[in-house]
């Protein structure tokens, strides 16, 4: 059901990027224009997109697709969407000086895919289509610092307040009796059999990558706050 849901807004949303709507909300010049002035995407797949539409008053509306098949132009025209292609869609309300900003996390499943991010407006303006490689994004997995351990499905710095006997028991109950520490970028399996001192972190130990990123997660407790792995994903 909701990857059925998914396609039906995807459709709904290449309709809007692909045709001019009515009612257009622009300046008495009519004329307007999508502008982007940044795109900056992180290596955790955390995405900023800053522009404005020239012409365009406060409170029009702008749509954003971001798509993988770009060779498709069928699928550019709007007549065929394919689920697997959508990586983000979003639509907001322009503020003043009719700017926008786009906030959102690209997966990693996406890390260096060539993608198009597609913009269209309710303003009469120009569909916008910019091609953009992506760089290499880490798992979520990846946004944990070095000296961390993992009981069950939660993160904890070394030096949080809520790494506390109590908390680490609650999370082995709830997440199952697994124990990983990162160090120098490398994780290690704390219930190895051969993890019985400092000597078995060296890097011919270490827990292999793919294995690190199919590990269910929860929470990510640092020295300041609990993130909810799922919030950033």
């Amino acid at each position: 059901m909701h990857q059925v849901i998914k396609k039906i807004c995807a459709i709904l949303l290449a309709f809007v990027l692909c045709v001019v709507p009515v009612g257009a909300a622009t300046t008495d010049d009519g004329e307007c224009e999508i502008v982007i002035n940044s795109i900056e995407i992180s290596k955790n797949g955390h995405t900023e997109i800053i522009g404005y539409i020239d012409g365009a008053e406060k409170g029009a509306m702008l749509t954003f697709l971001a798509l993988t098949d770009i060779a498709n132009d069928d699928f550019l025209a709007g007549e065929i969407i394919a689920g697997d292609t959508i990586v983000y869609i979003d639509q907001v309300t322009l503020g003043n000086n009719a700017a926008f900003l786009l906030k959102f996390r690209i997966n990693d499943d996406y890390s260096e895919a060539d993608v198009l991010f597609r913009f269209g407006s309710n303003t009469g303006a120009e569909p916008l289509n910019v091609k953009y490689t992506l760089p290499y994004i880490e798992p979520l997995i990846g946004i944990v610092e070095n000296n961390s351990a993992m009981y069950g499905k939660d993160v904890y710095t070394l030096d949080s307040p809520y790494l506390t006997p109590q908390n680490v028991a609650n999370s082995i109950i709830y997440g199952g009796n697994r124990i990983f520490f990162k160090i120098g970028d490398l994780w290690y399996d704390l219930l190895d059999e051969k993890a019985t001192d400092n000597s078995y972190l060296v890097e011919e130990n270490a827990v292999d990558d793919m294995t690190m990123r199919k590990q269910p997660l929860r929470w990510y407790c640092s020295d300041k706050n609990i993130v909810d792995f799922k919030a950033v994903n």
